[in-house]
């Protein structure tokens, strides 16, 4: 979809190309973009000379004589593509204009989402398309009155900055550009944006889009802003399109997440959500000492969760029930419960199935955290996830904790723990990635000393955290 830097490449190719030329004919081959009077659209405009054209937020105003007046907005796919004469229309060619001089203009759109609307000088800004039009950033000289809009708004920061009656300019791309650079995270309720973070969201938006439009706009898979026009400013983006690449400020690797139903790039580190706890993922290898961890940052006072007793918890419902027996086969239920033990040794001896099982708990497991998460009260929780890398849990953490152990203490831990299924949590500790991801962590600890060393070991890591 064309952004405001689009559009304004667009107007300012379009001017040279429409410039005093005079319109002869006017084929309509798709009437649902005609949201005007349909049947004189067409005979208003045969004989008028389009004067100039100007832009207000994304949509294009081209001034004809008379005083007449076509609003056009691209939406999704609209271009507009100038015919020499000899040149074939292509066949996403919905209006097309011919001038006096035997060139024509196209009106492409694959997707059919774009508009045009005939009104006058003094009427086209109060039309319902422009009269909710908010103004552009380059306008606003008190954000007084923007920040009353925020301080009503529970939405999400990023979905108000795509409210065009709020302040025009700002589609995906560059919402998430502008977020990035003010370090402010996408899913921040408006109302918890301070005056000054508004007032950079502002000052970024006009930098971003300044760069942007002196760029000709930015050129990606989605949109590209006319035939041989291609803007330059996406390989200035510091978010969009760079999920997975290091954050350019602190090297995090960058995250995506639907917001208002919107794909949105952000850096978990940079860009922290302030109405949430900080979260910090507790993980490591079987029988390392993770819940005696968790305890004791339980003791401590903090909120702790675990992804195992979720796990426990979801076992206990009879869709999941239903669901284990399906893929693992009835004997799993003993008792009218899920045998964990049977579970594990299947899983153990069976990747594919254990793959199966991960598919289906995983996601159900995610989705009780981040309940969990957004109920909590404290402002630092801990969660406990054992398979933290492979379950792709990490993106709910700010900060993740790792408890290393040696190989010697391990296997003690294991026999007193599991005693005859030794080899069982043997088996299924040969399926622990961990040592693939400890060296990505923000934390990591040894626990082969006794529990006063330990405490010791998270008390360092808390000042870190918490300072």
């Amino acid at each position: 979809m064309p952004e405001l830097p689009e559009v304004e490449t667009i107007k300012t190719v379009l001017i040279p190309i429409v410039k005093d030329a005079k319109i002869t004919g006017v084929d309509v081959r798709d009437f649902k973009m005609i949201k005007s009077d349909k049947k004189l659209f067409a005979v208003t405009l045969i004989g008028q000379t389009i004067h100039d054209v100007t832009r207000v937020g994304k949509f294009l105003i081209f001034h004809l004589s008379n005083d007449l007046v076509l609003i056009s907005h691209l939406r999704m796919e609209g271009k507009y593509r100038e015919l020499l004469p000899g040149d074939q229309a292509s066949k996403y060619a919905r209006i097309i204009f011919s001038f006096a001089d035997g060139r024509r203009l196209a009106y492409d759109d694959s997707r059919r989402f774009g508009i045009m609307k005939l009104s006058t000088e003094d009427r086209y800004r109060h039309e319902e398309p422009l009269l909710m039009v908010g103004p552009e950033p380059f306008d606003i000289k008190d954000i007084t009155s923007m920040y009353a809009k925020y301080q009503r708004s529970g939405k999400a920061v990023k979905q108000m900055l795509l409210d065009q009656t709020v302040m025009a300019g700002l589609g995906n791309i560059y919402a998430d550009e502008v977020l990035f650079r003010c370090r402010i995270h996408p899913e921040t309720p408006s109302n918890r944006i301070t005056m000054k973070q508004l007032q950079e969201i502002v000052d970024q938006s006009v930098i971003v889009l300044s760069g942007a439009i002196k760029a000709g706009g930015s050129t990606v898979r989605t949109y590209h802003a006319a035939h041989g026009i291609d803007g330059t400013f996406q390989t200035e983006l510091l978010a969009y399109g760079r999920v997975g690449e290091p954050c350019a400020y602190c090297q995090t690797p960058l995250r995506k997440i639907q917001v208002g139903g919107r794909g949105t790039t952000f850096c978990p580190r940079c860009q922290r959500n302030t109405a949430l706890p900080i979260v910090v993922g507790i993980t490591g290898k079987i029988a390392s000492g993770k819940s005696t961890v968790t305890a004791m940052f339980a003791v401590m006072g903090y909120e702790t969760f675990s992804s195992d007793d979720v796990v426990h918890q979801l076992y206990e419902k009879p869709l999941i029930k239903d669901k284990i027996s399906k893929i693992f086969g009835p004997e799993v239920i003993v008792n009218k419960r899920i045998d964990r033990k049977l579970l594990g040794e299947k899983v153990a001896d069976n990747p594919a199935l254990k793959k199966r099982l991960e598919k289906f708990i995983h996601p159900l497991v995610k989705q009780e955290l981040i309940g969990h998460i957004k109920n909590a009260k404290g402002s630092i929780v801990f969660v406990e996830v054992p398979l933290l890398y492979e379950a792709h849990f990490d993106d709910l953490c700010d900060y993740v904790l790792a408890v290393d152990v040696s190989d010697r203490i391990q296997k003690r831990n294991l026999m007193i723990r599991h005693g005859q299924a030794f080899d069982l949590a043997l088996a299924i500790n040969a399926n622990n990635a961990f040592d693939s991801y400890k060296d990505h962590v923000d934390f990591l600890i040894t626990n082969n000393s006794d529990l006063a060393s330990l405490q010791k070991k998270l008390t360092a890591i808390l000042k870190k955290i918490t300072r």
